[in-house]
């Protein structure tokens, strides 16, 4: 997915948080009808070995990242983001087959 030439100047960046237990598709940040939803950075830890796939709506974003019992990752600010929901879907990440749980935090902006 390409990214459009960055547009942070004028929105508000938003946080969020997680905390999601299970395997499958979990929601992260809900749909906002026309907007999209980019990414600036996040972390997250598992309590259990899995993989975690960013994605948007049900389509991946990221590749499968495999992770070790307490591992997890922290992804710095960056001002053109990460990676981005189509418009109008929502931030979601599937885990692997194992329940787990997942908690992490992270900011991002939405956009039209």
């Amino acid at each position: 997915m390409a990214f459009q030439a960055p547009r942070v100047t004028g929105h508000k960046i938003l946080d969020f948080l997680f905390d999601v237990t299970g395997s499958g598709q979990q929601v992260v940040i809900a749909a906002v009808p026309d907007e999209t939803i980019r990414v600036m950075s996040y972390s997250l830890i598992v309590d259990g070995a899995t993989t975690v796939t960013w994605k948007d709506g049900e389509t991946a974003i990221t590749g499968a990242m495999p992770f070790a019992i307490n591992g997890g990752i922290s992804v710095p600010f960056s001002p053109v983001g990460w990676f981005e929901t189509s418009v109008g879907a929502a931030l979601t990440m599937t885990l692997g087959t194992t329940t787990v749980t997942v908690s992490g935090h992270g900011i991002y902006i939405r956009y039209v």
